[in-house]
């Protein structure tokens, strides 16, 4: 999401719409300062570390010749609806 200040509000509103077709919207980034940016006020949480050995390695100038291994954790906060 762009930050240009309204998100809170904006996010607040979807939550409102989504809420009348019986939905939950949910925030989800990759690390929980662009969860705190969007909604400072949210209880954020962390899923697991989870781990995948099938990447490629990152190269610019000649093709890859092994994986590697990547591992990520999302961060996620129910949507306040107001």
């Amino acid at each position: 999401m762009p930050g240009n200040g309204h998100e809170q509000a904006t996010l607040e509103e979807l939550a409102r719409k989504w809420q009348a077709e019986k939905r939950n919207l949910w925030v989800v980034a990759g690390d929980g300062l662009a969860v705190h940016d969007a909604l400072p006020e949210a209880l954020a949480s962390s899923t697991r570390v989870a781990s995948n050995g099938f990447f490629l390695e990152r190269t610019l100038l000649e093709r890859p010749e092994h994986y590697q291994r990547e591992q990520f954790s999302l961060v996620l906060a129910p949507v306040p609806t107001g």
